[in-house]
């Protein structure tokens, strides 16, 4: 991104079209890599926010996408058989986005 004496604005805007281009290239396919990391991140933040004794966990995914990704890749699936080995029974999740979901 070059700067071109843009106000913050204008850079704010160039970069959420860069990253919107970005995305559309791309589609809903992210490397390997990263999926990885995202399971990986959702298990260990999981599993530190669960409470002593308690069996069940509220989650709040804000910006969940209007095609719930992240869910239907599977990447809470290391997470939610973690959380069964520990000793919790149930998790609700509740998502929240801009553009509702897909039907």
């Amino acid at each position: 991104l070059k700067r071109i004496g843009l106000g913050a604005g204008g850079i704010a805007y160039a970069k959420l079209v860069g990253d919107t281009l970005a995305k559309v290239s791309r589609g809903n396919a992210y490397p390997e890599e990263h999926e990885r990391r995202v399971r990986s991140t959702i298990e260990e933040t999981l599993s530190e926010s669960i409470k002593r004794g308690s069996n069940s966990l509220n989650v709040l995914e804000v910006g969940i996408g209007s095609q719930w990704r992240v869910m239907q890749r599977g990447l809470y699936d290391q997470a939610i058989t973690k959380l069964n080995q520990d000793g919790v029974t149930a998790m609700h999740l509740t998502g929240v986005d801009i553009k509702p979901p897909d039907d």
